[in-house]
């Protein structure tokens, strides 16, 4: 069987309502489970709560209630140092906004994870690794440009190239198209589900576009705190 990557159980999510009302219900006994080069497209309504439970099953945040086992490791009763050290080794990050460092080239972003590792050796392995995706997402000749030199578009592909370098088995993807035309769109997501196959890690991405959520092997729509599977064969639409 594929190996597993990450296995949510009995989600429970509030949060209190500005209105002064009962607490908003964003996941309610929600549980999922992905094995290696499983890809899975979460959508829904927007503050349905997709991106904050991106953020549980990224351990950025922590459940009411249930748990969440990245590799096989309980994280909920884990002190931040812990998680952190799980972030970096296992967890690949590509946010809406991208959070480039902006004094930093595209290179030296992607490369931004790396810097606890000091050896010599791994350094040329990383950096070798770092063009080879900027190249995979069409940045080969804006590898020494700084964000603000680089359109919407590029700078959201660099984000990505960054959140690979470390080779994750777990690669969360909030909008990761959001400021891409459909060319670049269609090649980013391409190269994402290519690398959920060939290197066995899981991935996940909410999107509003349907065009993205089809080309993941499941599609789940969440409302009312609860994944409803809009494929459950598997099949792509």
């Amino acid at each position: 069987m594929p190996e597993s990557i990450v296995a949510a159980r009995s989600l429970h999510k509030t949060f209190p309502n500005a209105g002064g009302g009962d607490a908003i219900v964003l996941l309610d006994d929600l549980s999922l489970e992905l094995a290696a080069g499983d890809t899975v497209a979460i959508t829904g309504a927007s503050g349905c709560g997709k991106s904050t439970l991106l953020n549980l099953l990224g351990t950025l945040d922590t459940p009411d209630s249930g748990s969440i086992e990245i590799m096989g490791e309980r994280t909920d009763h884990l002190k931040e140092k812990a998680l952190a050290r799980i972030r970096s080794e296992m967890i690949g990050f590509v946010f809406q906004l991208h959070h480039l460092l902006p004094q930093l080239s595209a290179l030296e972003n992607v490369l931004l994870p790396t810097l606890a590792r000091r050896d010599p050796a791994h350094r040329r392995e990383v950096r070798e690794r770092a063009e080879n995706l900027l190249a995979a997402v069409g940045l080969s000749d804006r590898l020494c440009h700084r964000p603000d030199q680089l359109s919407g578009g590029e700078r959201q592909r660099t984000a990505v190239a960054r959140a690979l370098i470390n080779t994750p088995r777990l690669l969360l993807a909030d909008e990761p198209t959001g400021a891409l035309d459909e060319r670049n769109a269609e090649g980013l997501v391409a190269l994402l589900t290519q690398l959920a196959l060939e290197d066995g890690l899981a991935l996940v991405t909410v999107t509003h576009d349907p065009e993205v959520a089809s080309q993941m092997e499941t599609i789940f729509r969440l409302s009312g705190g609860k994944l409803s599977a809009l494929n459950p064969s598997g099949s792509k639409s």
